[in-house]
């Protein structure tokens, strides 16, 4: 780009030098030289830097792949290993404080609107006791509705939340440990082959979700927690098993 204006300025600069010689008097004509030195300066400035540049990209700063195969773990193991834990028992305890505190609020509330609705007499038609009787009515129905559904969902969110994920001795099944609202923590064995995963500990998210089989929600796995074995994780519990799902078509059948 400057060398293009260089060559609109060099015919516009010996017109001018023509007209106007150098002398303090004519600034603009000082100018344009001063230019005309500074590009050039500049042009020397850019040849002495451009082999340094090309000759500083040597082989040794190339980035390098490797070649070699990935080896399969033995998932035999001697004895139980843990693969993933999360403690973090606050967390929970912060969760049933807050249900607890909710509920009784959003049942008094509701009792207390439960109190204001008006009692329906024989000579009032249906249409007049819902038009006294929406406000309140309907004050109290959500007031409990939205207590008892969001104890529910805190308690099934605490029952499916993962505490430790624990490799069992033959490498055969898992033992999933969650948190529990009154006990503290719960266990179940559960074999390797109930278990799918459909998302890799890599992947962007706060929670991958763990099905087994015979059960109606996900176990959440929450990334803050720590891969105590993450090879072993990915060759045991994050294995792809949801092939054995899909059913099997006859290839010689006719659509």
């Amino acid at each position: 780009m400057f060398r293009n204006l260089m060559t609109i300025i060099s015919p516009v600069r010996s017109n001018v030098l023509r007209r106007w010689p150098q002398t303090k008097e004519h600034v603009q004509c000082y100018g344009i030289s001063r230019l005309w030195s500074f590009g050039s300066r500049y042009q020397g400035i850019c040849n002495k830097l451009t082999p340094q540049l090309v000759t500083s990209s040597t082989s040794k700063h190339k980035r390098t792949f490797a070649t070699e195969s990935i080896t399969r773990i033995n998932t035999n193991v001697a004895n139980n290993v843990i693969l993933w834990k999360y403690e973090n028992p606050k967390h929970f305890q912060r969760f049933h404080m807050f249900s607890i505190v909710q509920f009784i609020i959003l049942m008094a509330c509701s009792y207390t609107s439960w109190k204001y609705i008006p009692i329906f007499e024989e000579d009032m038609s249906w249409k007049e006791y819902a038009k006294k009787s929406y406000l309140w009515g309907s004050l109290c129905f959500f007031a409990a509705f939205a207590a008892i559904g969001t104890t529910m969902m805190i308690w099934i969110f605490t029952c499916k939340s993962l505490k430790y994920i624990i490799l069992n001795k033959g490498g055969s099944s898992a033992t999933l440990v969650t948190y529990h609202p009154t006990k503290g923590s719960t266990a179940k064995i559960v074999p390797l082959e109930d278990i799918v995963i459909k998302k890799d500990r890599n992947d962007v998210g706060a929670f991958i979700s763990l099905k087994v089989t015979g059960t109606r929600f996900f176990y959440l796995v929450d990334k803050d927690g720590i891969f105590v074995n993450p090879h072993l994780y990915d060759q045991t519990i994050a294995l792809d098993r949801l092939s054995k799902f899909t059913p099997k078509t006859n290839p010689d059948s006719i659509l």
